[in-house]
């Protein structure tokens, strides 16, 4: 769920100057990438939407693949940044943990503190969450932007509900609308399941996005009946029938409905 939260933290510097365009080049942030064939080229936005290109296997149990080795390495600029680019960024959605990695770092440069520092301070205070939460880091600090971010149930629906609630908290305008819509907007490239962050189902009879965890960590926004639905407990092998997306959320979504609605 921590992609998501990423790309809110995109948003949110992108409504401050702090980054000044979402077609920026991740190589703006990092010359390194200037000469990597591909990467050179690849923007913020193509992170967000996984559009990248990055080679990336996204598996979560082969110790040898990228995905491990960011989790369970010191360095995860080692784990990202050594990786090739194979095609050109913006042709093929592929869903990859590696592509909200490299937008973490691109952020965390921007706005010049720890995104867990600029989360707290740009939305967990404002919307007054119960509890302290915590981020998962490598040796140096960075956090884990692909994954890891560690709260309780109710503190996760209050994420759901600004969302809901057009990024307002009261009267504050926390998260720009605009920046919302281009998270909720499902892409071509990914058969209008992704947008920014967000899995989306506009087949469901009753449409909702949402944000995905690995193992069945789920917020999901059901708006035509202003719900909001957490699910924080693992549950391995999760079947992902649903246009690869998991097919327990519609199940969630129109269960819960029938019984809350």
């Amino acid at each position: 769920m921590a992609k998501a939260v990423t790309v809110m933290l995109l948003g949110k510097a992108l409504e401050e100057g702090k980054i000044k365009n979402i077609n920026d080049k991740f190589s703006d942030y990092f010359d390194e990438f200037n000469t990597k064939e591909f990467g050179k080229d690849v923007t913020l936005k193509n992170l967000a939407q996984m559009e990248s290109g990055l080679n990336w296997d996204e598996d979560y149990k082969n110790p040898f693949l990228p995905n491990a080795k960011a989790y369970y390495g010191k360095s995860l600029m080692k784990a990202t940044f050594s990786r090739k680019f194979k095609e050109n960024p913006g042709d093929r959605f592929e869903y990859q943990s590696g592509s909200t990695q490299l937008l973490g770092f691109a952020v965390r440069k921007a706005v010049d503190q720890s995104l867990a520092s600029y989360l707290s301070e740009k939305f967990w205070v404002p919307l007054g969450m119960e509890q302290n939460a915590e981020w998962s880091t490598d040796e140096s600090g960075m956090e884990k932007t692909y994954c890891c971010i560690h709260s309780n149930a109710r503190d996760f629906a209050k994420l759901g509900q600004l969302f809901l609630d057009n990024g307002k908290v009261g009267d504050q305008q926390i998260l720009n609308l605009n920046f919302i819509e281009q998270m909720q907007t499902p892409t071509q490239k990914s058969k209008e399941i992704y947008g920014m962050g967000f899995w989306i189902n506009n087949d469901n009879p009753i449409k909702h996005y949402y944000f995905l965890g690995l193992q069945g960590q789920y917020i999901i926004m059901v708006p035509e009946h202003q719900m909001v639905i957490v699910r924080t407990g693992s549950y391995n092998n999760l079947p992902k029938n649903d246009r690869g997306r998991p097919d327990q959320v519609k199940f969630l979504v129109n269960e819960t409905v029938k019984l809350f609605a």
